[in-house]
């Protein structure tokens, strides 16, 4: 199990997701965030996020989506 310093959630807080932002994948696509959300009882939050090149929307858990892309610094 991982353990998170206060520094580590802080800097995790400050550089969450946002609706609007634009991630790339590991193949150069880029995604914008639609939406975060908690479908269930648990804290599980997830996130939907549409390509840009084929308005397809796709989701996932948070903790997957920020290991897999990279935010784009418009």
């Amino acid at each position: 199990m991982t353990t998170f310093t206060t520094e580590d959630l802080e800097a995790f807080r400050k550089n969450m997701p946002k609706k609007g932002q634009v991630y790339r994948g590991t193949d150069s696509e880029e995604f914008e965030v639609v939406a975060l959300y908690t479908p269930n009882e648990e804290p599980d939050t997830w996130i939907s996020y549409t390509s840009r090149r084929t308005q397809v929307e796709y989701s996932c858990r948070l903790e997957a989506f920020v290991m897999r892309f990279t935010r784009v610094e418009v």
